[in-house]
C-alpha cells in the first residue's frame, strides 16, 4: 500500500510541474474615462463649428484644412448617435493583491463590502474609471472560474480514467491479462512478458495522464 501512496504523491507532483501552481488571479481589462470621453466630445463639437462656419460658402475646400484629419476621426466616432465609448485606457488589476498597474503606475485600493477606495491617483483618468476596470475584472474572473468548472467537467473525467487504468495495471497487471483474455484459459498464468508489457501499458497511462492533465489546465482560462 506504501508503494500506491508513493506512486500517487509523485503523479500529482510531476502534474504540479507540468501545469505550473497559479498563486495570482491577475485580469487585463479596458474601459474608458469620463473625463476624457467628454474632452474629446467637446473637441469634436468645436471643430464642426469651426469648419462649417470657416468653409459655408465652400465645403469642398473643408478637407484641405489642416485640422480636417482630427475631425474626420472624431466626427467617426460620434456622428452616428454619440454613443460610442472610448476604449483605450487598459490597465492589469491583481484581484488577490488589489493593486491595479496602470502603465508605469501601481495603484493600490481597498474593498469593503460592495465599495472600491484607491490609496491614491497619480493618474489622468478618474477615480471611477479605476472602479470600473476592478469591477469588470472580477466578472471577468467569475466568466473565467464558469468556463474552467464547465470544462473539468466536461473534460477531467478523462485523466481520472487513465490514471486509475495505470494504477490497476502498475499493481494488478494479473488482473488485467486476465480481463484481456486470461479468462478464456483455465488455469494458465500469464507468462513475465505479459506482465511487464501490461506494466509497460500502465507506464504509458501515466505519461497519458500527466498530458491530458496539461492540456486540461493549458484550455483552462
Amino acid at each position: 500500500m506504501s508503494k500506491l501512496f508513493k506512486l500517487i504523491f509523485l503523479l500529482l507532483s510531476m502534474t504540479l510541474v507540468v501545469v505550473g501552481c497559479r498563486t495570482e488571479s491577475a485580469q487585463e481589462v479596458a474601459t474608458y474615462d469620463e473625463a476624457y470621453d467628454q474632452q474629446q466630445r467637446d473637441r469634436y463639437r468645436e471643430l464642426n463649428e469651426y469648419l462649417y462656419d470657416e468653409y459655408e460658402d465652400n465645403l469642398k475646400d473643408m478637407t484641405r484644412d489642416p485640422l480636417y484629419p482630427e475631425y474626420e476621426r472624431l466626427n467617426g466616432m460620434f456622428s452616428m448617435g454619440g454613443e460610442r465609448r472610448w476604449e483605450i485606457f487598459k490597465a492589469t488589476v491583481h484581484l488577490d493583491n488589489q493593486i491595479i498597474q496602470y502603465g508605469d503606475q501601481v495603484i493600490e485600493y481597498q474593498e469593503t463590502e460592495d465599495t472600491v477606495v484607491l490609496s491614491q491617483n497619480p493618474t489622468e483618468l478618474e477615480d471611477e474609471t479605476f472602479v470600473r476596470m476592478v469591477r469588470l475584472a472580477q466578472q471577468q474572473e467569475g466568466d473565467d472560474q464558469e468556463h474552467n468548472f464547465r470544462l473539468s467537467l466536461a473534460g477531467g473525467w478523462l485523466p481520472l480514467f487513465t490514471l486509475i487504468a495505470g494504477l490497476i495495471g502498475w499493481f494488478k497487471p494479473r488482473w488485467v491479462w486476465y480481463i484481456e483474455g486470461g479468462f478464456r484459459y483455465k488455469d494458465a498464468e500469464p507468462a513475465d512478458n505479459a506482465l511487464l508489457f501490461i506494466k509497460i501499458q500502465a507506464i504509458i497511462a501515466f505519461a497519458l495522464t500527466i498530458f491530458l492533465v496539461y492540456l486540461l489546465f493549458n484550455r483552462m482560462a
